[in-house]
């Protein structure tokens, strides 16, 4: 009873700032024992550990307490994704995925709707060729919440297998870090894709209007794809090292192993689809 009261009298002077020989000699002037107080000594330490915790999670939220503009990604990454340090909410970057599925899912089904149009809406209506009333609502809903659905569980999985390499590697962070970095990170991925997408659209054009240049324009619109790929998968690695705290070789093997493991399973899977087809013809 007397070790608690001791435990709370020091956790008590620790946060107005005391350190642990102002607290000994406190207790001794007040008659406790020295035995008494050495014990006293580890639950000191653990406090001002805390203490020290609190004071860098309460500067960083001074620092980015309000939330950096995504533009400030591709400006300064590694300072973005620090902001996302300390950071305990599943809340945002859940409701992020959600909204990127609901846009991935009208985008689809609208797009299904107008493959399926290529005459005009009324003569397919009439064919029956496309669903209508109720019909085409209950096809929108079901493509939005399937969209939904897997945007939120292929973001779990790809920061599930980061984190889980992050660990092997011996990373820091918690997964809830990288979920939230992740998150960012896609709608920033979203953005750039467009903006390259209009870029390559108007070198499209150009080649059209003026064909002699047409090989330059291809080759640009390769070079920019390229570009477009290295530079996304640059901000991947800084986020990665920024979360995990280890090197860039670290956080480029967290992102590449998983590929490289897709595209094995993927031509183990083609030769021996390849193998079994070539002995069915032999049988025959």
């Amino acid at each position: 009873m007397i070790q608690d009261e001791l435990k709370k009298y020091a956790d008590e002077m620790i946060r107005q700032g005391h350190k642990f020989e102002d607290i000994r000699a406190r207790l001794l002037e007040a008659g406790y024992a020295e035995e008494m107080i050495s014990e006293l000594k580890t639950c000191v330490v653990i406090i001002e550990e805390d203490q020290v915790k609190k004071q860098k999670n309460d500067d960083m939220h001074k620092t980015f307490g309000k939330r950096m503009p995504i533009w400030r990604l591709f400006e300064d990454p590694g300072k973005y994704f620090t902001s996302f340090k300390h950071d305990s909410g599943f809340k945002e970057p859940i409701f992020i995925f959600l909204i990127l599925g609901l846009v991935s899912g009208l985008l689809a089904a609208i797009s299904r709707l107008l493959m399926q149009n290529s005459q005009k809406i009324q003569v397919l209506a009439f064919a029956n060729q496309v669903p209508t009333g109720n019909g085409l609502v209950v096809d929108i809903i079901i493509e939005i919440i399937k969209s939904c659905l897997s945007s939120l569980l292929s973001a779990f999985i790809v920061v599930g297998v980061w984190f889980l390499l992050m660990k092997m590697l011996k990373g820091k962070g918690r997964f809830v870090e990288l979920f939230h970095s992740y998150s960012h990170l896609t709608i920033a991925m979203l953005i750039y894709m467009i903006l390259i997408f209009f870029i390559a659209a108007i070198l499209m054009l150009i080649a059209i209007r003026f064909s002699q240049i047409k090989i330059v324009i291809m080759v640009a619109s390769v070079l920019l794809a390229l570009f477009a790929v290295g530079y996304m998968l640059y901000l991947m690695t800084i986020m990665i090292r920024t979360i995990a705290e280890f090197s860039i070789v670290k956080a480029v093997l967290t992102w590449l192993i998983p590929w490289l493991v897709m595209i094995a399973i993927i031509i183990a899977l083609i030769v021996s689809f390849n193998a079994a087809m070539f002995s069915r013809i032999r049988a025959l």
